[in-house]
This record gives C-alpha cells, structure tokens and sequence, in this order.
C-alpha cells in the first residue's frame, strides 16, 4: 500500500509532462510545420529547406517518441512510410543520379509526403480534431487568397519559387491559378482534397464544409486541370460507397451540392469565358487533343525504362517533373505523367511493393473507423485519380497536407500499445510486478 502510494505522484508527473509534450507538437509544432510549408513557397528555397527537413524526419522522431509514453495508431502505417523513405534515401548512391543534389531534389520530391504520415499517426487522440481542422483552416486561406489575387492582381506572383513555365501556366490562351503553389496541378489537387474534406465532414461541420467547399470548386474551376473533374467524380462514388446508409450520403451530398452551385455561381459570374463547359467538354476529344498526344511518349519512355531496371529502377528523380535539367547527359531521366510509372521508374519493383505495402497497411488500419475511414479512402482515391495523367505525388505541399489527414484516420492495429507504457509500467512497480 505504502508503495502504491508513492508511486501514485511519480505516475501524476509522468501522465503531466506526456501530456505536456502532446499538447504541444500538436498544437504547436505541427501547425508551424502546416503553416511554413504553404507561405516558405514564395520565399528562397534555402530558407524553405530546413523546413522540410523537419516535415521529413520530425514525424518518425515524435512517432517513436510518442510510442514510448501514449498510447499508438498506425504502427504498420509508420513501418511501411519508413521503408519507402529509407529506400529511396539508399537510392542516392545509384549510379544514374548524377550529383547529391538532384538525388536530394528527387527524394523531396517522391518521399516528403509520405513523411506526413508519421505526424498524423503520432498526433494523440484527443488532438486528432484539431490538427485535421487546422490543416484545412490552412489550406482553405492560402486558396482563398490565391484566388483572391488571381482576380484583383493577376500580375503579382505569390510564389516566388513556381516552377510552372509558360506552356503549363496557360491552358489554351487562359492564365491558370497557381497562387501559393508550384503550378495549377498543385491547386486542382488542394482543390481535390478541399471538396472531399467538405463532403465527409458536413454531416459534423456544415457550415465549415459549406465554406471550404465553395473555396474548393472555385481553385478547382480555376486551375483549369481537366483531370480534376474525373477525380472528383472518382472521389464522389466512392464516397457513396462507403457511406452507412443512402439517407447519410444524400445529407452529405446536399450540403456538397450547395457548396458547389455557390462555388459554380461565383465562377460564371466572376468569369464570363464560359470556359468551365469549355474545359470540360474538351475531355471527349482527348484522342486528338496535343496536351494529351505529347504524354504518351512518355508513358512509353517510362515503361521501357521499367524493363531496363525493374528491381531498383533509376534512382531518385530520374521521373521528376522538372528535373530534366539537373540531370547530366549521360543520365536517364523521363516525366513519366503518371504517379504509378514515376514510381517503377524511381525504384522499380521494390519501390512498387513499398507503397503496396503501405496501401495495404492504411486500409488495414483504416476498418471500422467511420467517417475517418471514408475522409482517408476519399483522399487516396483523389490522389491516384489525379494521378493519372500527372505524378500527383509531387504536388507539395498539398500531397503532405493529404497524407497527414490519412495519418491521422489512422487507428490501432496489432503493432500498437492499446495503453500508455508509462501508465502500465508505473502500476506494475506500484504492486511489485516485474
């Protein structure tokens, strides 16, 4: 008795400085993190660099860290975003990566998201709300400001580091929205998850979601990406699939349907190009369309490559937009337009069964989760939807912002402490267990 008494200050001091910790890289550190990575885009990049740095590797650092005191999710999720990580850092030493510096370029580019997962997966429970609510608060600004001043300043850039070029910041004559964003695929896809996020969360938050998804459909309208209205009816039927009962999917779906007329209403009215119908019809004749006919060289580049090395591939960034370049002469290197082909050819096979194994271990992760599970399937379907004509894993840091709200619908598996290990170790000294 004596010594379950004293032991009872010591487990108080340890469950406070735990708590301590959590509450302050959820609601601290992680939100700094968010916000860095949106506005360090119109800065130098040395400066957004040691943010990355710490977007990359300070997700496993808590992880581990938070492992050893609180309860965890996401244990296989983690092992699984580690692995691939760590595979494409010992793909440095291929020898087709020619300098630190393109390999590094291509690591950034392939695996920073990823590290997103580990955030989310860390983020404890009771925080959970308020970092996924945070991560759109963010998003939703920094579009609303792009859009903002694409109508009133089209001639001021807010992204200092942009690597849109002209061919890809025009779409048949009509300028854009880029924003805060590297180019008009990063915002269709911060778009993508804008939409997604208002449809899953509306039953719980209508209001916001009426908001965010009016900001969503008008980025989405503007990017002028045409691949983003096949994701978003991508993302649509799933959604529908996962939802308990037709009566909860057409509330969700009014209040989503609400957002997007307001959204649609302020674009026509905004923009009197008619260019919505335009951009959209443009999809049936795809076959003949220029935009569409110059990637398939490129899909065939990328899967000859494949055959050439289909174990490890080519190394990091030899599929990277924009890296052509930075890679020597002498050196492979291919846009392959599609995020499953930058895949095998990045790392080939190994690489390929590292983000299966990671798919694998998110949906495990994700059963029984209820609205968490179909925000996180929603994300991923708008990822790879998107993904089909573009390597949407690139598109940073809107692909980190995704990944950490997979991370946090993440839920306890069989790698997982169901209970706190300071708690449990604390309570077996207090009766003398081993």
């Amino acid at each position: 008795m004596a010594t379950s008494l004293r032991s009872r200050p010591a487990v108080r001091r340890a469950e406070s400085h735990t708590r301590d910790i959590t509450f302050v890289v959820d609601r601290r550190v992680i939100p700094i993190v968010l916000v860095a990575l949106v506005f360090t885009g119109s800065l130098p990049a040395a400066l957004g660099l040691p943010v990355e740095a710490v977007a990359l590797i300070g997700g496993f650092v808590y992880y581990l860290h938070a492992r050893g005191r609180v309860a965890t999710r996401g244990y296989w999720v983690v092992v699984a975003a580690a692995a691939i990580v760590l595979l494409w850092g010992l793909l440095l030493l291929h020898p087709n990566v020619p300098s630190m510096i393109a390999g590094f370029q291509g690591v950034r580019k392939s695996v920073l998201a990823v590290g997103a997962i580990a955030w989310g997966c860390a983020v404890a429970r009771q925080n959970r709300d308020y970092v996924e609510c945070f991560c759109v608060a963010v998003l939703s600004v920094a579009m609303f400001i792009s859009v903002i001043f694409w109508f009133l300043f089209p001639n001021i850039s807010l992204s200092g580091g942009s690597s849109a070029d002209m061919y890809t910041s025009l779409f048949e004559g009509h300028r854009r929205l880029t924003g805060f964003f590297a180019g008009p695929f990063h915002v269709a896809l911060g778009a993508l998850v804008l939409l997604t996020w208002a449809m899953v969360r509306s039953a719980r938050w209508p209001c916001a979601s009426f908001v965010v998804g009016a900001i969503g459909i008008v980025a989405g309208y503007l990017s002028l990406v045409r691949t983003f209205y096949p994701a978003l009816a991508l993302v649509c039927v799933v959604f529908l699939l996962v939802s308990p009962t037709l009566i909860h999917a057409a509330r969700r779906l009014a209040v989503f349907g609400a957002a997007l007329s307001v959204g649609l209403l302020l674009s026509v009215l905004f923009d009197t190009t008619g260019r919505l119908w335009w951009v959209v019809g443009s999809l049936a004749g795809a076959s003949e369309d220029s935009r569409f006919l110059n990637r398939i060289p490129g899909y065939w580049r990328s899967i000859e490559l494949f055959e050439q090395s289909p174990v490890v591939g080519w190394g990091p960034g030899s599929a990277g937009d924009t890296l052509g370049a930075i890679f020597s002469s002498s050196s492979e290197h291919v846009t392959a337009h599609n995020i499953v082909l930058k895949i095998c050819v990045e790392a080939g096979l190994a690489g390929l069964a590292a983000w299966v194994f990671l798919l694998v271990a998110i949906l495990v992760s994700l059963r029984g989760s209820g609205a968490r599970m179909a925000l996180a399937l929603c994300l991923l379907v708008a990822l790879f939807g998107l993904g089909l004509t573009g390597s949407a894993i690139e598109a940073l840091p809107i692909s980190f912002f995704l990944f950490l709200i997979v991370g946090l619908s993440c839920e306890t598996t069989s790698g997982d402490r169901s209970e706190p290990r300071i708690w449990l170790s604390s309570t077996r000294r207090a009766h003398g267990g081993a």
